[in-house]
């Protein structure tokens, strides 16, 4: 119990010399052009800081510009792929229907379309053009 009544004691001697200390020293006083001289600092930081912070918008003004010139590039070529077939005449819907018959009509696709064969029902062999040698 001593040693615990010494370290209160050390303690409150500290605190009282510390608190001495502290009411010594005088308060601080602030120069009268002092807020005048920090608002300058800040409006010349600002300043500085939107030069530097206009390289973002320049970022974006050339996105923009690498956009539109991208959509022109598309452009032209659409434009140049539609000159180009000026010339050709478009087929009637009943030449490519046409068209799409013949090509599904072939031997080859009536294999497929025929239904297949049940368990007991005779095998037919592949067509011609499908047999190998």
């Amino acid at each position: 119990m001593i040693r615990k009544s010494r370290n209160d004691m050390h303690t409150r001697e500290e605190v009282k010399r510390t608190m001495a200390v502290l009411d010594g020293i005088r308060p601080i006083g602030v120069h009268p052009s002092f807020r005048v001289r920090l608002m300058q600092r800040i409006e010349e930081e600002s300043n500085a800081g939107a030069l530097k912070t206009s390289g973002i918008g320049s970022r974006v003004n050339y996105r923009f510009a690498l956009m539109l010139l991208l959509i022109i590039i598309n452009l032209g070529s659409a434009l140049i792929v539609l000159l180009q077939n000026a010339g050709d005449s478009a087929p009637a819907i009943s030449e490519m229907l046409g068209s799409f018959g013949d090509d599904y009509s072939s031997s080859t696709f009536a294999y497929y379309q025929e239904p297949a064969p049940y368990a007991g029902e005779h095998l037919e062999a592949a067509p011609a053009d499908l047999q190998t040698p």
